[in-house]
């Protein structure tokens, strides 16, 4: 049986959210939940063993970013950057771990085209 994603790894966390839907007018509630299941799916991509990157990942993520910025960051080192979100991603989106795929594995059809239509940042895609 495939694990539900959408609900987090940590029992504090599932009790914190548990606890915070529950404090929220009804009206807000639906849109909450929705963050929680996109954000615990999103979470488990992250911490993904495919997603951790190396030091090729590294360099290749910096000839993506604007020159200045990259500059910085290799400045700061890898060590400095291995948890960033962005860089985590490139890593995996490398090894052919696409987050729109496991996103729309791991939600239902209705939250996965809900988080379609969710504005992304320049570095989330």
């Amino acid at each position: 049986m495939k694990q539900d994603r959408t609900i987090h790894w940590d029992p504090m966390l599932q009790a914190r959210q548990a606890a915070a839907l529950a404090a929220l007018p009804e009206d807000q509630r639906d849109f909450m939940a929705f963050m929680f299941r996109t954000t615990n799916v999103s979470a488990y991509y992250y911490n993904q063993h495919g997603a951790e990157p190396c030091l090729e990942d590294f360099a290749d993520w910096l000839e993506c970013l604007d020159p200045v910025i990259a500059n910085k960051l290799r400045v700061e080192g890898f060590e400095r950057h291995r948890s960033s979100l962005s860089l985590r991603r490139h890593a995996a989106e490398r090894k052919d771990l696409g987050l729109d795929e496991y996103m729309r594995e791991h939600l239902s059809e209705q939250d996965y085209n809900r988080w379609k239509q969710v504005p992304k940042t320049q570095n989330d895609g």
